[in-house]
């Protein structure tokens, strides 16, 4: 891992990390393509996060075609950047503009999900979603792809709005 350069903004409350990961709403990944070695294949998608057993995932689902899906099956890494509360703020009195935020990012490990496993993680983002018990149609398993990213090294950093 890096030095955080603004170590005024670095967030290593475990719990507050955790909250972060939890509470956005997509997650851009940054996906290696030999095709173009120099130049990151970057993706927004939305997901779910969630904390098991201490470890940190991400969850997305996307169809089981397409360049993404392709490079996640291929390499099985990816880095990434989750943000949330974006807010630009001009403070005339100190003569400042700065960006109010809470990020997360990192490298991950991906596992493509099938069979039960996959199933059940459908089940956990379109629940999450609906934020209910949702009735969805299973024959889009068949189509729908799923992977779930194991972070493996992070960083967390906020600027958070002030307290009013």
């Amino acid at each position: 891992m890096h030095e955080m350069r603004r170590k005024n903004r670095e967030v290593t409350d475990i719990t507050k990390v955790y909250d972060i990961l939890m509470s956005c709403e997509m997650v851009e990944l940054g996906l290696y393509d030999e095709a173009e070695p120099l130049y990151p294949y970057v993706v927004p998608v939305n997901y779910i996060g969630r904390v098991e057993d201490g470890e940190m995932y991400i969850y997305i689902h996307g169809a089981k075609a397409g360049r993404k899906y392709e490079l996640m099956k291929k390499n099985g890494k990816c880095s990434f950047v989750i943000y949330n509360n974006i807010q630009v703020d001009v403070i005339p009195e100190k003569f400042d503009i700065t960006t109010r935020y809470e990020s997360l990012m990192g490298k991950a490990d991906i596992e493509m999900l099938e069979g039960e496993a996959a199933v059940e993680a459908l089940c956990y983002l379109a629940d999450s979603y609906a934020g209910f018990e949702f009735e969805w149609h299973h024959e889009t398993e068949k189509v729908t792809g799923v992977a779930r990213l194991k972070v493996t090294d992070w960083s967390c950093k906020a600027n958070p709005i002030p307290a009013e």
